[in-house]
């Protein structure tokens, strides 16, 4: 009897122990995970920087996963009478990111007017990475609305050098053009950077698309 008493303690301090160490590999991983994921959502300048970042922001959706692995390691790691506390934290962290999930209120069933139809070229440029020759081959006089997805300053100026002299063979990119000079305007780009990517002088480039601003 008196062994198993003695026994019982050390059994009970063992468990604690093996409860807080995994603890806090919880509370570090997720901690870590979670700090990295919401860097990469709140800069997304970011994800330009290499291919491993751009594989990293995928998991940003999932942020939850290591913000609700924290919380509980963080539970284990309390005290006992602070583990209520913790598990007030752990049910709060689930809530809010619950919340977004829940169903919202009943659209209005009223018919919207509708206009005439409209083909969209929706593209993901992978944070630069696409082929701008592929995208140029791509953006036919049938496109109405182009919209570009990743667009990072290196793919703009690659593309406007793509474009350069292209639109001679395929006047329906000067569309695409004058869109990419307008948003380059748009950014604070100088006359004279357009006229140095499109192989122009400035006045050349703001004589052909001075009509692009304010439109």
């Amino acid at each position: 009897m008196r062994v198993g008493r003695r026994d019982t303690p050390q059994a009970a301090g063992s468990v604690r122990t093996a409860a807080s160490t995994l603890g806090w590999v919880l509370l570090v991983t997720g901690g870590l995970a979670s700090a990295v994921l919401l860097v990469l959502r709140e800069v997304t300048v970011l994800h330009t920087w290499n291919l491993f970042l751009i594989v990293a922001a995928t998991f940003i959706p999932l942020l939850w996963i290591p913000a609700l692995v924290a919380c509980l390691g963080m539970v284990l790691v309390l005290r006992a009478r602070w583990r209520a506390l913790g598990a007030v934290v752990l049910v709060a962290t689930m809530a809010v990111f619950a919340w977004p999930l829940l169903p919202g209120q009943e659209r209005s069933h009223t018919p919207l007017t509708v206009g005439p139809p409209l083909t969209v070229l929706s593209l993901n440029l992978q944070f630069g990475l696409a082929d701008v020759e592929e995208l140029s081959e791509l953006v036919t006089s049938e496109v109405d609305v182009l919209a570009l997805q990743e667009f990072t300053p290196a793919f703009e100026e690659e593309l406007v050098r793509t474009l350069r002299g292209v639109t001679q063979q395929r006047p329906q990119l000067d569309r695409l053009q004058n869109d990419l000079v307008a948003y380059m305007r748009e950014r604070g780009a100088s006359w004279e950077t357009i006229g140095a990517g499109l192989g122009v002088a400035r006045q050349s480039a703001w004589e052909k698309f001075r009509h692009v601003e304010g439109s």
